[in-house]
């Protein structure tokens, strides 16, 4: 009803267009108790009104903004989008927040470690979000952690896979002597660990570098952790990473190869004491190669002919000496002939002994004198 003079409610022929020209409260639609207005105010903002409880949803008096007076969801779960790959949100502004299941970036996200504790010795099993369709690279670091147990281990590990979902290269290095299994399963690469014992953490970050699946920053490509085996099916392209045992050194002055005990120790080299492997070895090697140019060796396969031994390639014929420093007579010669040499650094035959105005001796057990050889000044033993 109309009680001025003015129409608030008409058809405007110029425009052609209905028009509603009320203050604030326009147009009310109603259903029972269930009372909605929309609402054009004096200062030019626009608002869906919701009676007895207020807006709703309103513009600014420019137009240049939606805002929502209430939760803004989607209507079903897991079906409707907010954006599109090519039309998306800017980041303004953004606070920490709680989210459930897996959170991605195209720029990478900064992620702590994943992990998990394990009561059972069946292993831990790591499933990644890396397909095993295409090239990566992947490496990172597992630490286990035994409950009550003074120990440390780390596990660190890189492979580089191709896209038929094999391994390419792989190295690995560890505290303690280990195996871990890379291999492919639901479509993805995953990561079994052996546990130490029982009772054992696990902490891991896998890092997918820069490159085919990888980008500029580094983020960890874990999907979950769990206890358990490596599946009874469905894995294919299994590949063993046998880690490479690293050095230890600790704040005893002792230094470790292949050992953990540091009792009466300076240096400890201990062998893993694997079927073919049955040797503890100290060597030197020139020019980075990989080839034992001398060393000294404990194998106890053979006690009779072996046991600790000096030894230098036979390829190159070094001999073996004892000099008290690297400007003195040598003392002893082996040569790479089988020949010793006492003062003599070119012995021609089995055994031979130098004088230089010395002698050589045999003592009796009361420490006398009972045999000399090379008494004489010219020392040639007579």
């Amino acid at each position: 009803e109309d009680t001025g003079t003015t129409a608030k409610f008409y058809w405007s022929d110029a425009n052609e267009r209905l028009n509603l020209s009320a203050s604030d409260y326009q147009l009310q639609l109603t259903s029972g108790s269930h009372i909605w207005f929309t609402k054009v105010n004096s200062s030019g903002t626009f608002a869906i009104h919701r009676n007895g409880v207020g807006d709703i949803l309103s513009m600014g008096t420019g137009g240049s903004d939606i805002n929502a007076h209430t939760h803004f969801r989607p209507y079903n779960n897991n079906q409707y989008t907010c954006g599109t790959a090519a039309s998306r949100w800017s980041n303004v502004y953004s606070v920490l927040g709680n989210f459930s299941g897996a959170v991605t970036s195209v720029d990478g996200l900064l992620s702590n470690y994943h992990q998990v504790y394990n009561t059972g010795t069946t292993g831990f099993l790591i499933a990644t979000n890396i397909v095993t369709n295409n090239y990566a690279f992947i490496f990172g670091e597992i630490r286990l952690e035994q409950f009550n147990v003074s120990s440390h281990q780390t596990i660190k590990f890189s492979a580089t896979v191709i896209n038929n979902g094999t391994v390419y290269s792989k190295e690995a290095t560890a505290d303690i002597p280990v195996t871990i299994k890379l291999f492919n399963y639901l479509n993805k690469w995953y990561i079994w660990v052996p546990s130490p014992s029982t009772y054992t953490t696990i902490s891991a970050f896998v890092n997918l570098g820069a490159g085919y699946q990888g980008s500029s920053r580094g983020s960890n490509a874990i999907a979950s952790v769990s206890g358990g085996a490596v599946p009874s099916s469905g894995v294919t392209n299994s590949m063993d990473l046998v880690a490479r045992q690293r050095i230890i050194a600790n704040t005893s002055g002792s230094v470790l190869v292949g050992s953990s005990s540091t009792a009466n120790t300076t240096i400890r080299i201990n062998n893993s004491l694997t079927a073919g492997s049955d040797a503890a070895v100290f060597s030197f090697g020139l020019d980075q190669s990989n080839f034992d140019f001398a060393g000294m060796r404990l194998d106890y396969s053979d006690r009779v002919t072996k046991g600790l031994e000096l030894f230098t390639a036979a390829a190159y014929g070094y001999p073996i000496t004892i000099t008290p420093s690297t400007n003195k007579n040598i003392i002893l010669n082996a040569s790479g002939t089988g020949n010793v040499g006492i003062s003599d650094t070119s012995p021609a035959q089995l055994l031979t002994i130098k004088g230089d105005n010395k002698y050589f001796g045999a003592y009796a057990s009361d420490g006398s004198l009972s045999v000399r050889l090379g008494s004489d000044a010219s020392g040639d033993g007579q």
